[in-house]
């Protein structure tokens, strides 16, 4: 599953929490639609396909958006406010813990096997 970076400053940011529930759910969407195209919001038409939106819904809602600041207009269209700062490229995780673990493999001492005691015979006679 594709993902993008969501901040839980979002429950406090009074520009998203202001919004009526149409609108934030459109914006929540519209960022899975942009994560999609590398950070621009698709065309009108489109987004009023994916979310099965009648287009001047569409076309009202998201200049509202705009509006208050949660989209920027650029060249290339519109973008969520803020995306190249908040989406940047991750480095490589998978390789970065391997080298650790690797490196933190021999930092431990191995527990020795657990063994069983060696008893006598007059040990055992004795019920000890």
């Amino acid at each position: 599953m594709k993902w993008f970076r969501f901040y839980y400053e979002v429950a406090e940011d009074p520009k998203v929490q202001t919004l009526p529930t149409r609108l934030f759910k459109l914006w929540i969407n519209v960022l899975c639609l942009a994560a999609k195209n590398k950070g621009v919001v698709p065309p009108v038409p489109q987004i009023a396909y994916a979310l099965r939106m009648g287009r001047a819904r569409v076309d009202l809602d998201m200049d509202a958006l705009r509006r208050v600041g949660l989209f920027d207009s650029t060249p290339v269209g519109l973008i969520p406010h803020n995306w190249n700062g908040r989406q940047f490229t991750s480095d490589n995780v998978t390789g970065r813990v391997r080298k650790h673990r690797k490196g933190v493999a021999g930092n431990v001492t191995e527990t020795p096997p657990e063994t069983e005691e060696q008893r006598t015979d007059s040990e055992t006679e004795s019920g000890m």
